[in-house]
């Protein structure tokens, strides 16, 4: 896990001997991973349901989570429906900002 440019996320025990800190860590994980476990969720704003199956693609790529994905298309002037997709889904900030440059996608929200 330990390589240049991992996001991790690492839990210490400090402990301050004379002007020394010591950090001891007692576990390490990849960022995404922990960040899969919380639960989040995102609303993805539409532009084109042409983003559909690459947005499909990206979700089946990471699987099954905790994270409540919502589509919201673009509809005519007043008008906005927002598609709870079902089950849930492992929601990671990498996975947000991979939506984010998908065609016809205008915006991703966190939740």
């Amino acid at each position: 896990m330990l390589e240049e440019g991992a996001a991790l996320l690492i839990t210490a025990d400090a402990k301050l001997e004379g002007e020394t800190l010591r950090l001891t860590a007692l576990d390490v994980e990849q960022l995404d991973r922990a960040a899969q476990g919380v639960g989040q969720g995102m609303r993805i704003f539409l532009d084109a349901a042409t983003a559909v199956p690459d947005i499909r693609a990206l979700l089946e790529r990471d699987g099954r989570g905790k994270g409540r994905v919502s589509l919201i298309p673009r509809l005519a002037a007043g008008q906005q429906v927002e598609i709870t997709l079902p089950g849930g889904w492992n929601v990671s900030p990498r996975m947000m900002q991979a939506m984010k440059l998908l065609a016809g996608v205008a915006s991703v929200e966190e939740v």
